[in-house]
């Protein structure tokens, strides 16, 4: 029988039996250009990012269904003292910001408060002279902490601390942004303080990037080991050229996966 479509419907003859065809609808990204970084966690632990960057598991770092916000994995590094847990990428213009914006994001899953720091994302290849920059969360009681350096030695007047204890045992969407001359750090969605740069281009040195660990343990950690992430994490996104949350004003965090186109 032969069937005439209308408005999207399947329309036979006489008007009988109409079938409603749909096209489902699909998120897209509209700064996925600009998206440099993407480790959705769920399936592997490779980039999806057009970048592509190649990621290597160290220390046991690896995909977990012991917890997930999304899906049925996430991406486990837990602690072990004497051992680094993480994830490593290749030095690459993508991570060196210079005095542009960007924005780095990801959801986050903390087990314990201890006395050492827990490194989330870290450009930072020790020894000292080859920081970048690091986004950490400090010992007790548990803040977010944005590191950066304008000649890649460590300054402690370049480092500053959020406001709010980031919560154990459960799912927290973290992000951190550069919106001008303006690093603002949030907690799912409300802003969780702020810092005005000094010297208005970060230092592009030779380090490797790493999620869940750094490579210099006298500055975050007081051994190997002693600044892993000690929890899980998915969806990674790291966004260069754009401030995605400008102006300290509240988001809605992400309810799915972030899009890949």
């Amino acid at each position: 029988m032969p069937l005439s479509f209308t408005g999207g419907v399947q329309v036979p003859p006489g008007g009988g039996g109409i079938k409603a065809s749909f096209t489902p609808t699909v998120i897209t990204d509209p700064d996925f250009a600009s998206v440099v970084l993407l480790i959705p966690g769920e399936d592997d632990l490779s980039d999806a990012s057009n970048s592509a960057h190649t990621v290597t598991a160290f220390g046991g770092a690896a995909l977990s269904s012991s917890q997930a916000k999304f899906g049925t994995n996430s991406i486990s590094i837990p602690a072990s003292a004497g051992t680094d847990i993480y994830l490593e990428m290749p030095d690459s213009a993508d991570f060196a910001f210079g005095t542009g914006d960007w924005t780095m994001e990801g959801w986050w899953y903390f087990n314990n408060v201890w006395t050492e720091y827990h490194s989330m994302i870290t450009k930072f290849d020790g020894p000292n002279g080859n920081l970048e920059w690091a986004w950490n969360r400090n010992p007790t009681p548990g803040l977010q902490r944005f590191v950066y350096t304008d000649n890649g030695t460590h300054d402690p007047s370049k480092d500053f601390n959020g406001a709010v204890t980031i919560p154990v045992g459960q799912w927290t969407f973290l992000s951190v942004v550069r919106d001008v001359g303006t690093i603002r750090l949030y907690i799912d969605g409300v802003q969780d303080g702020t810092h005005t740069v000094v010297g208005s281009s970060f230092a592009d040195t030779a380090s490797k990037l790493w999620i869940g660990s750094d490579s210099d343990n006298s500055i975050f950690g007081s051994g190997p080991g002693n600044a892993n992430l000690d929890g899980f994490v998915e969806q990674v996104r790291i966004t260069k050229g754009v401030c995605r949350y400008p102006d300290g004003t509240t988001f809605d965090v992400p309810t799915s996966t972030f899009p890949t186109s």
